[in-house]
């Protein structure tokens, strides 16, 4: 071959590696980032507010009570870097860092992660998540930003519930049911 082709080729590899790559430093494509048209979502299902709608980016999305988190969930059962959505080979995985404070599906997750698929259900303390592939509804709030969740505290779910005096029972108050339930089976037999 002579010296103008291989000149030219060489060109060709280097502006086909420069095209690979960002002026930022990234890769345009990455195997272990979700494609375009592969977007998620995120909807709050309980806690509060129901009904806002978290666009899953290209980089993680993370969970916890610390403010540095993208979702803050205000609440003593969630730790400060309580759990993380990532990229994973095209889609999405749920990461645990708390050591079993997520529940995916109504099963717990140890340490490490699971691959996220359409319709699941992301427990982390009090707040409920689904995940969507689909376009949110029209109606819905999306945000791309910080959200954060301030749930009804325990002490506030008792306040709303009606007074009710809560103790432990002692022995004359157990011997007492007993005895009620002792007579209520003698007068049932009687009347049989």
């Amino acid at each position: 071959m002579t010296p103008i082709i291989l000149i030219a080729t060489g060109l060709g590899f280097v502006a086909l590696f420069f095209l690979a790559w960002k002026g930022s430093g990234e890769r345009l494509w990455d195997p272990l980032r979700p494609n375009q048209s592969d977007l998620a979502w995120l909807e709050i299902r309980d806690g509060a507010p129901v009904g806002k709608w978290l666009a899953l980016t290209d980089s993680s999305l993370t969970i916890g009570r610390n403010e540095r988190n993208r979702l803050v969930i205000d609440d003593p059962a969630v730790a400060g870097q309580h759990a993380a959505v990532t990229p994973f080979h095209g889609g999405w995985a749920v990461r645990d860092f708390s050591g079993g404070g997520v529940v995916l599906n109504e099963m717990p997750i140890r340490y490490g992660g699971v691959r996220l698929r359409p319709g699941d259900t992301i427990e982390i303390g009090p707040v409920r998540l689904r995940y969507h592939q689909a376009p949110p509804p029209a109606w819905a709030t999306v945000h791309t930003d910080q959200v954060k969740l301030v749930p009804a505290s325990c002490s506030e779910r008792a306040q709303a519930r009606p007074a009710t005096r809560q103790r432990a029972l002692s022995h004359d108050d157990l011997r007492r049911v007993v005895r009620f339930f002792e007579q209520e089976l003698e007068n049932n037999r009687r009347e049989i």
